[in-house]
């Protein structure tokens, strides 16, 4: 970001939130799916009643499944997957704001760590690869 030489409001405003770095798209999306919640379950409802991390984690998920599979609207509602997957993370997100969230996700045993997991077995990727490097290309 520029700032214009002199201009201490630009200074300032150089290290707060960069909120012009989310596409407007993101949020028309997001809208749509929130929307669909309100008319359904009542606008801000987890904040009143508190939500399941997995209940919308597991949402979250099914969405992107059918998405990726390129079924892009709903069963249901025939709204847009993406817009209800991006609403499933705002939701997640609020409620973890606002101190809502029932943390109902996976205990963790014996210092396990996802990062170091997906870690260790990206190696295997390229072994794989080159392993069967004359078959058939998988991607």
């Amino acid at each position: 970001m520029e700032t214009k030489p002199g201009n201490p409001k630009d200074t300032l405003a150089m290290n707060k939130l960069p909120i012009h770095l989310v596409p407007p798209s993101a949020i028309h999306y997001a809208s749509l799916g929130l929307l669909e919640g309100a008319l359904k379950y009542g606008r801000n409802n987890w904040r009143e009643t508190g939500v399941s991390a997995v209940v919308y984690y597991d949402a979250l998920m099914r969405h992107m499944h059918q998405w990726l599979e390129q079924d892009n609207l709903s069963a249901d509602a025939e709204n847009i997957h993406l817009a209800n997957a991006i609403a499933c993370l705002c939701i997640l997100i609020d409620a973890t704001e606002q101190d809502v969230l029932i943390d109902d996700r996976n205990i963790i045993a014996n210092d396990f760590s996802p990062s170091e997991s997906i870690e260790r077995l990206t190696e295997f990727v390229s072994h794989l690869k080159d392993k069967f490097v004359q078959r058939k290309e998988a991607k």
